[in-house]
């Protein structure tokens, strides 16, 4: 397989279901900024071992997924199951996030102390100090934020936090919602019959891609305002 390529496999009662799956067209769909499964997934075929190329029996199909197409069925593996990563792949991605990581850190904290800009190198030496390790699987928003609870004992980190007011029409609230979650802290939350309205705390660094996520589960029906504090 190639580098850009993995592996996603549901077990379901003994029987074993795996598809080859791009890893980024993955990341994208998992972030729900890509629906078309069509574009994620290689080739038309379930296998029950891709390495060897072995296809899935089509009884074993049929008892697990029922009449499902296609699509349906890999969007099940996909969701229920879980991405298998070569030992290569595994290591990509933990360097890739890692200095995704570092690079966030050093462009939106300081040293609260001195008031001074962090270097990547004093990054670096002070997540291996604290034995923080990268997990490839993880989303790299959550990351960061466990990354800078590690650092603290060890640089006194000052993370700019801004808040914001968000209002998305009730139809688009749940998925929202969930964004909402995965990049910043919900202080205050409102439904009404119409809208949905929270007040938000976010690292000042990610709020480019919470209003790009926003936009995309709202279909552009977000407004968005700093509140001052």
């Amino acid at each position: 397989m190639k580098s850009k390529e993995v592996i996603a496999r549901y077990t379901y009662k003994g029987k074993k279901f795996e598809i080859p799956i791009l890893w980024e067209k993955y990341s994208l769909w998992k972030k729900g900024k890509l629906d078309d499964l069509s574009e994620v997934v290689i080739g038309d075929s379930i296998f029950s071992d891709v390495r060897k190329a072995l296809r899935a029996k089509e009884q074993d199909i049929h008892d697990v997924f029922g009449d499902k197409d296609f699509y349906e069925m890999c969007r099940i593996i996909l969701e229920k199951g879980e991405i298998q990563l070569t030992e290569e792949q595994r290591k990509e991605l933990q360097e890739e996030k890692h200095k995704r990581i570092v690079s966030f850190i050093v462009a939106n904290a300081i040293d609260a102390r001195t008031s001074t800009p962090l270097t990547p190198t004093r990054v670096e030496h002070a997540l291996e100090q604290a034995k923080f390790r990268v997990k490839p699987l993880e989303p790299v928003e959550k990351q960061i934020e466990e990354a800078i609870k590690a650092l603290r004992p060890i640089i006194p980190i000052k993370l700019e936090r801004k808040h914001y007011v968000v209002k998305v029409p009730l139809e688009y609230g749940g998925k929202a919602r969930h964004e909402l979650m995965r990049f910043s802290t919900i202080k205050h939350e409102d439904w009404s019959s119409t809208y949905y309205v929270c007040e938000v705390e976010i690292p000042a660094g990610l709020m480019n891609e919470l209003f790009s996520a926003l936009n995309k589960v709202t279909k552009g029906e977000v407004l968005i305002e700093e509140k001052k504090r």
